[in-house]
């Protein structure tokens, strides 16, 4: 159970920073008081990272590391997703109503689930980190998970991070009205040029790794 147990912290103290791609929509769907599309968007990114912890812990990175080619594609298409998010949010201003806070149709439930797991599942970063994670954490304290170990990690990974993010979800849903609208528009904005700022940022390094 050692397994279950620390791959729930390492996904809920690892969700923590505010500065994935991931966090930036969850944060401006939360700021459209699009509370029940940013949990499925959370759910979907943390299916994606859950997988990636799982390649990492059965040694998934050894691969990539001798064709590095594959991430450097799966980099692209991620810039380039991020580009075009931020641009259609962009179009759009923080009018929601608190209405929206419900969950979307069927159609739409599969919708930003896909979206959720898109994003992080064209996140390589995620793969390294999670193999640094794991390497760093045998290092410091020279505990070697059984096979029922490295398989339940990659399993509670999901549920910590969900539990963060639905936290942080909670507290926004708390206190929003308190920064008015005006504010949470331009925080929308920024968040959508942020979004495209990543994307090209993550394009330019592929071109200059090239």
């Amino acid at each position: 159970m050692l397994g279950l147990f620390l791959g729930f912290i390492f996904g809920f103290i690892g969700s923590m920073p505010l500065t994935g791609p991931i966090a930036v929509v969850v944060l401006r769907l939360a700021f459209l008081n699009q509370f029940g599309q940013a949990r499925l968007v959370m759910v979907g990114a943390a299916l994606a990272e859950g997988i990636y912890c799982a390649l990492a812990m059965f040694g998934f990175d050894i691969l990539t590391k001798k064709y590095p080619m594959t991430l450097e594609v799966i980099r692209t298409f991620s810039g380039i997703l991020l580009i075009v998010l931020g641009i259609v949010f962009l179009r759009t201003t923080a009018t929601a109503s608190p209405s929206q806070d419900k969950l979307p149709s069927e159609e739409g439930f599969k919708r930003y689930i896909l979206l959720g797991f898109t994003i992080s599942g064209l996140n390589p970063v995620l793969l390294v980190s999670w193999a640094t994670a794991i390497a760093m954490f045998h290092s410091l304290t020279h505990i070697e998970f059984s096979l029922l170990g490295k398989i339940l990690f990659p399993v509670a990974v999901p549920f910590g991070i969900i539990s963060w993010f639905s936290i942080l979800l909670y507290l926004l849903k708390q206190h929003k009205e308190k920064l008015g609208m005006r504010v949470t528009t331009i925080l929308v904005r920024l968040i959508s040029l942020i979004l495209i700022i990543a994307g090209i940022g993550i394009i330019i390094k592929k071109q200059i790794l090239l």
